[in-house]
């Protein structure tokens, strides 16, 4: 009888466990603050962000949301997304964000490649400076 048990307790030991990988995955979106404000004296004007390892295929975002704080309307002239064709954009902003106003700008990095990818949102503005977003990511197989 105790070489049974043991017999039916290596078997048991010895058999293979079968998991499944989870693949839901939910769409995780960080939120970012860029304000305007006639009170700061210096300000920045290059945000970095780094989306991180992201399979191929999938997509990652990010918010950033532009307040306008201070006391003259901003004038957003134009977007220019330049460097990896594996970031895009979509933004709700009005071509004049006045005083109290914010709008959003949601950038994506979907990778169709392996490696390092990189690019720059630039957001041309009057009567501020120049915004650049330096995106990064980096495109990893599942």
């Amino acid at each position: 009888m105790k070489i049974l048990k043991r017999l039916f307790l290596g078997l048991l030991l010895a058999s293979p466990v079968l998991a499944q990988e989870d693949m839901s995955e939910t769409a995780y979106e960080e939120n970012h603050e860029v304000v305007f404000s006639d009170e700061m004296q210096t300000q920045d004007r290059d945000y970095f962000y780094n989306f991180g390892r992201v399979r191929l295929f999938r997509e990652a975002r990010a918010n950033f949301y532009l307040r306008n704080n201070g006391n003259i309307p901003i004038y957003i002239n134009d977007f220019d997304l330049t460097g990896s064709s594996d970031f895009s954009f979509r933004d709700n902003c009005p071509q004049l964000l006045f005083r109290g106003q914010q709008c959003r700008i949601r950038v994506f990095f979907e990778p169709r490649s392996f490696g390092v990818h990189r690019g720059d949102l630039e957001i041309e503005l009057t009567p501020q400076e120049d915004i650049v977003l330096h995106l990064r990511g980096r495109g990893v197989f599942p």
